[in-house]
């Protein structure tokens, strides 16, 4: 039936877009049916929303438009045009609502039009209702303006004795305000009694006081007729009107919601049912068309999967030649070429495992030399100069910020290692550091390098981790020391400083020979503080730097040593002896009376400095500290005034 490949396809994507159009076209009336039943509705919602409206403007006029003499003057008012338009519109609503149920599957018509005919009999009393107010009148105007009239009359004319003109007045407001019966038949009688009390009158004046009486006596029918005041008569017949019609059509919405609800959901289900129906039947013909169209490309699809999961191996035929389109001819050409793809590949194959084993060697090596990079630059020092592997590191690499710096050392190594072989002095360093590594690195420091027996560490993050670290020295100290008396070999001390600042951290060197460094005027403070240990008989300096900028300096225990210039600087350090708790217990106890002895010192009284770090050193003799401080006040307070003191202390050694 079909020449070619493509007219196959042709088929069965015509097939397709056709079922495709179907289902749009379904889906277009659809949408269409739903927006007539919910314009339908939404019609008689409209129509209730504005009977709603009208309900509000004929309260408006019945309790401002009485009191507004322009009412009466153009017999018409802004409520009455608004109400005259809302009836209109009421009408159109409910006449486009009647019409638009016609092309529904269901209708609404017989409550639309008892509706209609409520909406009449209510115009009709709201029309009287606003006929007898424009009879009525107010002020000077229509029967109130009659009945105003004959009383003025009698006032200008003095007819009637002023209280008595005063009581008929006020019997009138009374009525007119609380609409009591009490006040008619008192203004009644009253009148009455005037007419008998003063038969002398002129006639004029009887005929003015039996007018105000009638004209009264006929707006009191009027109002009671009408019954705004007190919602009776007229008004209370329109009201319950409009509450049936409310009702009646409050039932059309709720009615009309529910018929819709059905009709949608009727409607869903048809389509529902149609678009399953048009999309089984597409699915069914485009199985068939497309079984057959693809029937030879599986056939060579499962060849070519077997051929590739032989590693191009497999030596049986290709599958038979079943259409004479561009599949057929691939079919054939694949059998020709078959042969040849798998002598090529068997050889190509072989080159590829030659190569991959020279490649797997290569790789190895090279994550065996990536390991030993990283024993000499630190991953810590890449990763803040933004590298991720030492590859990528070039001289001039370098980042800012504020570190701190830690130097320790061993106290007299040079004298430990004349007395040691040069393959023992290898073992005892390598022993010292690796006991000390793993402490700088627990408290987030890494190793900058190694200068002999001295340890340069960076600590990043916090000037905390770097105390930390020199407090658990002691303890990798005590361990090794352990290790030197197995070896009958001496203990060692070792002496720290620390130090806080700026540094410039990077590579220096050229293309042929890289090293990573640190610079900065940091490092020679810390570096000079390690030395200042030895001189001030203490294990750990800090500078004040240090110590301001550490999160938990409140709970570690310090003390004040001296301010110096160390040897190269113009500027003083203020520096401090950290004490370590488990060591250093006995100094912690007298800390309060060495700062008092500084203080004296530093206020310049020696002789009284002198005394405490006397009595202090009785208590404590190995404090070497306190014999450089006696030392110290002693000769100043010999020599006094003529031995001149700054409060600085000048290193001349580093």
């Amino acid at each position: 039936m079909f020449t070619s490949f493509r007219q196959r396809l042709l088929f069965c994507f015509s097939l397709i877009l056709g079922a495709s159009f179907l289902i749009v076209i379904l889906t277009h009336y659809h949408q269409l049916a739903r927006e007539k039943i919910s314009r339908s509705t939404a019609l008689i919602e409209s129509a209730y929303v504005l009977m709603l409206k009208d309900i509000n403007i004929k309260s408006d006029l019945f309790n401002q438009d009485v009191h507004q003499p322009a009412f009466f003057e153009t017999r018409t008012s802004p409520n009455l045009r608004d109400h005259q338009r809302m009836k209109d519109s009421i009408e159109l609503t409910l006449d486009a609502a009647i019409a638009s149920f016609q092309h529904l599957p269901y209708t609404m018509d017989s409550g639309l039009y008892v509706v209609e005919r409520q909406l009449k009999g209510s115009e009709a009393l709201f029309d009287t209702l606003t006929a007898l107010l424009l009879d009525r009148g107010y002020k000077d105007y229509n029967l109130e303006g009659a009945m105003r009239r004959h009383i003025h009359w009698l006032e200008n004319h003095h007819a009637i004795p002023a209280d008595k003109m005063l009581s008929l007045r006020r019997h009138e407001k009374d009525y007119i305000i609380r609409q009591e019966p009490e006040y008619v038949m008192k203004l009644n009688a009253m009148v009455t009694d005037l007419m008998k009390r003063y038969p002398s009158s002129s006639d004029s004046a009887a005929v003015h006081l039996a007018g105000y009486r009638d004209r009264f006596n006929e707006m009191v029918a009027l109002e009671t007729r009408m019954g705004l005041r007190n919602n009776s008569g007229l008004k209370r017949q329109m009201d319950d009107k409009l509450k049936a019609i409310g009702h009646s059509l409050n039932q059309v919405v709720i009615e009309a919601q529910a018929r819709e609800k059905e009709s949608l959901t009727q409607l869903n289900r048809l389509f529902l049912f149609l678009s399953l129906l048009l999309v089984m039947l597409s699915v069914v013909a485009s199985f068939i068309i497309a079984r057959r169209i693809t029937r030879p490309l599986t056939e060579l699809t499962e060849f070519i999967t077997r051929f590739i999961d032989s590693q191009f191996t497999v030596e049986e035929k290709a599958p038979t030649v079943r259409t004479k389109d561009e599949i057929g001819k691939l079919a054939a050409n694949f059998t020709l070429l078959k042969d040849e793809v798998i002598s090529h590949l068997k050889f190509f194959k072989q080159k590829v495992d030659e190569r991959t084993a020279e490649l797997n060697h290569a790789n190895q090596r090279l994550l065996a030399i990536n390991e030993a990079n990283a024993r000499f630059v630190p991953t810590p020092f890449l990763k803040f100069l933004g590298k991720n592997s030492i590859e990528e590191v070039g001289p001039g690499d370098q980042v800012h910020g504020e570190m701190t710096v830690l130097f320790t050392d061993i106290r007299a190594f040079t004298n430990l290692s004349e007395t040691l072989s040069p393959q023992e002095n290898f073992d005892f360093v390598n022993t010292y550091l690796r006991e000390m590594v793993p402490v700088i690195e627990r408290h987030k420091g890494f190793i900058d390098k190694f200068i002999g027996d001295t340890i340069m560490a960076i600590f990043p993050d916090s000037p905390d981790g770097a105390v930390d670290a020199a407090l658990d020295f002691s303890k990798a100290i005590a361990r090794f020391n352990e290790h030197l008396r197995a070896k009958n070999i001496a203990p060692i001390a070792i002496g720290t400083g620390i130090h806080t600042g700026k540094l410039v951290l990077g590579t220096i060197g050229n293309a042929n020979r890289l090293e990573t460094t640190v610079i900065s005027d940091a490092v020679n403070i810390a570096s000079r503080l390690e030395g200042l240990c030895k001189h001030y008989h203490a294990s750990i300096i800090v500078s004040d730097d240090t110590l301001v900028k550490a999160n938990a300096l409140s709970k570690r225990n310090f003390r004040y040593l001296d301010d110096v210039r160390v040897k190269g600087k113009l500027k003083s350090i203020r520096v401090f002896e950290v004490l370590d708790p488990e060591k250093d217990s006995l100094k912690i106890s007298y800390l309060t009376h060495y700062e008092s002895g500084i203080a004296r010192m530093k206020a310049g009284d020696h002789e009284e400095a002198r005394q405490i770090f006397a009595a202090l050193h009785q208590k404590n003799p190995a404090d070497g500290l306190l014999s450089l401080l006696l030392q110290r006040c002693e000769k100043r307070a010999e020599h006094g005034p003529s031995l001149p003191w700054d409060g600085v202390e000048i290193m001349h050694v580093k």
